[in-house]
């Protein structure tokens, strides 16, 4: 640290500084992810752009993210509009330009005409922010009046794929508003996935198009894995004007989660556009944070108004972090008060000594009407406490092996939760372990993931999420330079990778595959369900040798393995166990399975109900059956 005249300065660039460090920011963060400074420019990312004037027009300089150096693309705006916006730092992310505001992550088009709207650039740029260029996409609403016949009233709609199966959560409930008109919540609104690109795309489309976003006051979420949240945005160019509902742990994984699911949604658009076919974007990078500013933090395990008729509260559950049922409660014009109790996805008793960080399902006691989940409704696919740690030990033995015999582990692991949760397994197995060996963590979004658990976390567990963090033997990658040079390297020292996605679809996963499934010393140990027809899905079950790779046959000649108690989906017996205790006034609505899960559930769950003297009423949810009053 240099001192002038009783001042800090970065030992790197000379810029003055004033936290704790002998570095500025930049270059304390350079140092402490790659070990050597980068650079020694002393701009970083809190400086405000260079603005250059011309005769009618203004320049904003933007930079990258890594060194702060100027980069060519240039954004223009009005010169009207200098004053307006040169107090606020401008960057450049994949299709948009963002400033924070108060907090807010906003566009500056949307800045810049002042609205919370979809903004259109009319010649395709979005560099181009002059007013001439931009226009507002404005969804023409108008409030659904009472009608006499469904007054008082209240309708629950299955919207999404999860009526089919187990994604593309999304439910409404209309109901009757003081003011003579109906209002409408939208419970989630995930996406579709476990199809091709095609058939994905298609699904979503329909579902997007089908959905009443301009009608919708709330959007509520029991949490925020893709399957539940990642279509929200396109709520935004079709008029949604409500409000988001998350917990602010929720917010802070939703953004990484939906940032990522954007940038993964426009590659999928430019590759179905290259093979001919016609598909614009159901949303965009800019729809993504114009609908993250519409998020309302609550609290959990409060009783929350939300309006004159809807109440909710937020009950723990343990799939994931940040993981919750949802308790809705509507008031109708009678003042009668009906309780809708929505599960999500439940976390497993089995399992759950095994997740650090999570808080165990709590037993709602009473409700009209339940919406539960039925993932692994069917008892074939439900496993025990034991199977569990049997599984776990033999994960960790395939590990000691591993760096015994100088070999390589590959572990696809989705980046949320999974990831996390293996991180701390192997550093609790292998913690004091003086064996030779890396751990490589690949994957930009689980360092995303890996930052927002510091940022949630609190007491204990924050100090142990950044023990496991700082665990030596972790090396995180980042970059496709870095996988390349990792996964062909050949230098005796055994490692175990961590690499998204589970399904193997794409990403930096695939590279490492492609080069540890020739030696039949190496093992790829798979730990989350692999949808039918994907690489994960072909690796472990094609009867062929060869598998195609990013356009090359790879021949599979290494050891698999495959777990199945790593899910965090409640069990069959434990969903009737939830069953038998809580009070049901109307029925139970099974979703989110497919249909032979939902009906052995539904026939299991009714033996087991009669036999303690209940008649509650199970419901499967299907094509036919969707829509249901109370």
């Amino acid at each position: 640290m240099v001192n002038r005249d009783n001042k800090k300065y970065c030992e790197q660039c000379g810029r003055s500084i004033r936290n704790g460090h002998s570095l500025c920011e930049k270059h304390y963060q350079q140092l402490k992810r790659y070990g050597v400074f980068l650079d020694d420019n002393q701009r970083d990312a809190e400086d405000l752009n260079q603005i250059i004037l011309y005769d009618d027009y203004a320049e904003i300089i933007l930079y990258d993210d890594l060194f702060q150096e100027e980069i060519s693309e240039k954004v223009i705006i009005d010169l009207d509009e200098v004053e307006n916006i040169k107090n606020v730092r401008w960057d450049k992310k994949q299709s948009c330009i963002i400033g924070n505001i108060l907090g807010r992550n906003v566009p500056l088009a949307n800045y810049i005409l002042n609205v919370d709207n979809k903004i259109e650039f009319i010649d395709g740029d979005f560099l181009n922010c002059k007013k001439e260029n931009l226009r507002v996409i404005e969804k023409k609403y108008k409030a659904k009046k009472v009608d006499k016949r469904r007054k008082g009233k209240i309708d629950i709609t299955s919207l999404g794929t999860s009526t089919i199966d187990v994604t593309g959560s999304c439910w409404s409930i209309e109901y009757d508003k003081l003011d003579g008109t109906r209002g409408l919540i939208l419970i989630e609104n995930g996406i579709n996935q476990g199809g091709t690109v095609v058939e994905d795309y298609n699904a979503n489309k329909r579902m997007a198009d089908y959905i009443p976003y301009e009608r919708a006051d709330f959007m509520l979420y029991s949490h925020v894995h893709g399957d539940h949240l990642l279509l929200s945005p396109a709520g935004i160019s079709r008029g949604f004007h409500g409000k988001a509902i998350m917990t602010s742990g929720m917010k802070v994984l939703a953004e990484k989660l939906l940032l990522d699911g954007s940038f993964i949604h426009d590659r999928n658009i430019k590759e179905l556009k290259k093979g001919g076919r016609k598909a614009e974007p159901l949303f965009t990078e800019s729809d993504t944070y114009l609908f993250l500013n519409k998020v309302k933090e609550v609290p959990s395990n409060e009783m929350v108004k939300l309006s004159e008729e809807v109440s909710i509260r937020l009950v723990n559950n343990s799939h994931v972090l940040e993981a919750y049922q949802i308790e809705i409660y509507i008031k109708k014009p009678s003042n009668h008060i009906v309780k809708i109790l929505y599960t999500g996805d439940l976390g497993s008793k089995k399992n759950f000594e095994f997740q650090p960080f999570l808080k165990e399902n709590e037993i709602v006691r009473k409700a009209d009407i339940m919406i539960c989940e039925s993932t692994y409704g069917s008892n074939s696919r439900s496993f025990t406490k034991q199977q569990c740690i049997d599984e776990r030990k033999e994960l960790m033995d395939i590990v000691d092996d591993t760096i015994k015999n100088k070999t390589k582990c590959l572990i696809p692991s989705f980046s949320f939760s999974r990831s996390q949760c293996m991180m701390c397994m192997l550093y609790e197995h292998l913690k004091d372990s003086k064996e030779n060996f890396q751990i490589i963590i690949d994957s930009r979004l689980t360092g995303e993931i890996n930052n927002a658990y510091r940022e949630i976390l609190q007491g204990e567990d924050r100090e142990y999420w950044n023990e496991v963090m700082g665990f030596d033997r972790f090396k995180f990658i980042t970059n496709y330079k870095e996988t390349l040079e990792y996964a062909t390297k050949n230098d005796g020292i055994p490692r175990i990778i961590l690499s998204s996605s589970g399904f193997m679809e794409a990403g930096h996963v695939r590279t490492w595959a492609s080069q540890i499934m020739s030696n039949a010393n190496n093992t790829i140990c798979f730990i989350g369900y692999s949808g039918v027809g994907t690489l994960a899905d072909k690796i472990q079950n094609s009867k062929h040798g060869e598998i195609m790779i990013d356009g090359v046959n790879c021949i599979r000649r290494c050891k698999i393995k495959t777990f199945r108690t790593f899910s965090s989906h409640i069990q069959q017996d434990e969903i009737i166990n939830y069953f038998k205790q809580i009070s049901i006034g109307d029925r139970i609505l099974i979703h989110h399975g497919n249909e032979d899960s939902k009906h052995e559930l539904k026939r299991k769950a009714t033996e087991e109900l009669r036999k303690i003297g209940k008649t509650t009423k199970i419901v499967v949810v299907e094509k036919g059956c969707d829509t249901f009053k109370i």
